[in-house]
């Protein structure tokens, strides 16, 4: 059956002969025995990875590795509260509470998405000693008071405008969440 790999039409040496004045080409292809409906096996589009050979994995399916936090003390830090006041994560660890810290800013796409859908699981398990802190990553509070009366999130929003708290947790990309037990220890990030 024919095959055509590659068709290049050159038309330098017709210009070189003083047709400066071609306008168009016409090209035609006949093919005769042409197949337009080949039948291939089951197994003709099949891989194998040879022999030795590692599979990649992109990026994008690859997980992310654990964070060194997970089975240690939370690390502490005070930062303010947007209300007024503190968060005093060491004081808050003595509370017998389970406490998810979500680190978020008013430009992140997945944070917007994804603080409706926390403050109602919370909502869900408040009742069972479970408390969130929206910690707002390095954002001024006329943004995070624009951002809270759009989304009309009831949210307790801790201010951390050095990101102290974002880098103790490892926060590099937003958003991300923390999930400390009743007994003070990072169970999940």
């Amino acid at each position: 059956n024919p095959t055509v790999k590659q068709f290049v039409l050159d038309l330098t040496e017709l210009a070189k002969q003083g047709n400066a004045d071609i306008k168009r080409a016409h090209v035609t292809y006949t093919f005769s025995d042409w197949n337009v409906a080949p039948e291939f096996a089951a197994d003709h589009f099949t891989f194998a990875i040879p022999e030795g050979a590692t599979p990649f994995e992109p990026p994008s399916r690859q997980q992310p590795a654990a964070s060194p936090l997970i089975g240690k003390p939370a690390p502490d830090f005070t930062i303010p509260l947007f209300a007024g006041g503190d968060l005093d994560l060491a004081a808050l660890k003595k509370e017998d509470k389970v406490i998810i810290l979500d680190f978020w800013a008013s430009w992140c796409g997945p944070c917007r998405i994804g603080l409706p859908i926390l403050t109602k699981v919370v909502e869900k398990y408040k009742d069972k000693g479970v408390v969130l802190y929206g910690i707002n990553a390095g954002e001024d509070e006329a943004t995070v008071q624009a951002f809270l009366e759009q989304t009309e999130l009831d949210l307790t929003v801790a201010m951390d405008p050095k990101r102290a708290a974002q880098r103790a947790y490892g926060a590099n990309s937003l958003p991300t969440t923390a999930i400390i037990g009743k007994d003070g220890v990072v169970r999940e990030v």
